[in-house]
């Protein structure tokens, strides 16, 4: 799973359903897609006929292979997608289940066209405000939780030294910024200025907390993350901000991570 998968999956988890618009999107439109998406055709039963409709456990096994995810969390995210009313029931007699039930897409947020189709063309419309945040600090006060290792451990430094190489990403929408990594430290600051463009205030920004796996055996383990909202200000002092770092398999805050940011309003991209 990438990054901005995890944060779409613990973004649902985690009851924040205003922070994923843009990854709904994505995942709507790959799902419905005629040539990857899943199956969707007339069905019957009991000598009923329904008009292009999928079934709930192959929407659910797509989700599942997509995202990385096992078949529990993948219903929790086809619900959520039915509660914002991008599938429903083809009688509306039922929630989501991971079960032979027949379902359908509706209120689509974008046009599929039909094959052979010439596709039209899209131009980005100029946002008519455009901000810059710009990070001073992140730190991190409290020694930071060690990845548990379940199966064997791998070969790093953290099996001999008992610390991690931790880097962090900054996701905000569609803008990614990855910070440079701090080698064998469980306490890790990076204070440097770096800035990151948002189209659209208020939005959620999440700070994933990563260890670097310098042997490259494996993917960098997810030491914890945390999120806040940025809205529109004033240019001022920098904010300062105490955040409760959250582990991944978990709600419960195993850490502290402060931020030091401030928002400025900029011309936009043409």
């Amino acid at each position: 799973m990438n990054i901005v998968d995890y944060v779409f999956v613990n973004s649902i988890i985690r009851h924040e359903p205003e922070t994923v618009t843009k990854q709904v999107v994505d995942i709507i439109k790959a799902v419905s897609d005629k040539r990857g998406g899943v199956e969707v055709k007339d069905r019957s039963y009991h000598f009923k006929k329904y008009p292009q409709c999928f079934i709930a456990k192959d929407f659910v096994t797509w989700i599942s292979n997509r995202l990385s995810i096992d078949r529990i969390i993948a219903l929790r995210v086809g619900i959520f997608l039915q509660q914002k009313n991008y599938i429903e029931h083809v009688v509306r007699d039922h929630v989501l289940k991971d079960e032979h039930l027949f379902f359908r897409f509706k209120n689509l947020p974008f046009p599929h066209p039909s094959p052979g189709a010439v596709s039209s063309i899209y131009i980005k419309p100029v946002p008519t405000c455009q901000y810059d945040i710009d990070f001073l600090a992140i730190k991190v006060p409290h020694v930071l939780p060690l990845p548990k290792r379940s199966y064997g451990g791998r070969k790093s430094d953290i099996t001999t030294t008992g610390v991690t190489n931790p880097y962090c990403k900054i996701v905000m929408g569609d803008e990614l910024y990855t910070t440079s990594t701090i080698e064998n430290t469980t306490q890790p600051n990076w204070v440097s200025k770096f800035k990151i463009k948002a189209n659209n205030l208020p939005t959620t920004c999440y700070i994933i907390l990563l260890d670097m796996d310098k042997a490259q055996t494996m993917d960098n383990d997810v030491l914890g993350y945390a999120s806040f909202v940025v809205r529109r200000s004033s240019e001022r002092e920098y904010e300062a901000l105490t955040l409760n770092l959250f582990s991944k398999d978990t709600r419960t805050a195993t850490g502290v991570l402060k931020v030091l940011f401030t928002v400025k309003e900029s011309q936009p991209e043409l």
